[in-house]
């Protein structure tokens, strides 16, 4: 059987995958390692508003929750409204509506924006969109 090749990353994809990697790290250690919504030990980070539909909130410490496997599956399960709620009532609804509104701003990135987001990322900072501007913020 014939291997198909895959196109090679573009530039962008590069960086937005290690920008990703590091988003995660910084994020389950804010979290200790622990799921947010049950306690268990995290795998991963779950983004509350989804992360196909805006960059404004791809790396806003406030729309990630570190979650264990079966929560995470949870959340894109036909149980996602439960878990909306859980997330809802594990950030407080103030943040969640900030959040939400962050998330609803269009922002475009190019290559140089990139690189400065991963550089912000590397430095230990997210990053949340204000009026359509990066501003660098402490993972609390």
């Amino acid at each position: 059987m014939a291997r198909v090749r895959r196109k090679p990353k573009t530039k962008v994809a590069r960086m937005r995958d290690a920008a990703d990697l590091l988003f995660r790290s910084l994020l389950r250690r804010r979290d200790g390692n622990r799921c947010r919504l049950c306690g268990e030990p995290a795998s991963t980070v779950h983004h509350v508003f989804t992360v196909g539909c805006s960059t404004a909130t791809r790396y806003d410490p406030e729309n990630g929750l570190s979650v264990c496997v079966a929560c995470h599956c949870g959340c894109h399960s036909v149980r996602a409204a439960e878990y909306l709620a859980r997330c809802q009532d594990t950030m407080g609804m103030e943040m969640f509506r900030r959040v939400r509104e962050r998330h609803r701003q269009l922002v475009h990135w190019r290559v140089a924006d990139w690189q400065e987001v991963y550089d912000t990322l590397q430095a230990g900072k997210c990053i949340q969109v204000v009026d359509g501007e990066r501003v660098a913020v402490e993972v609390t």
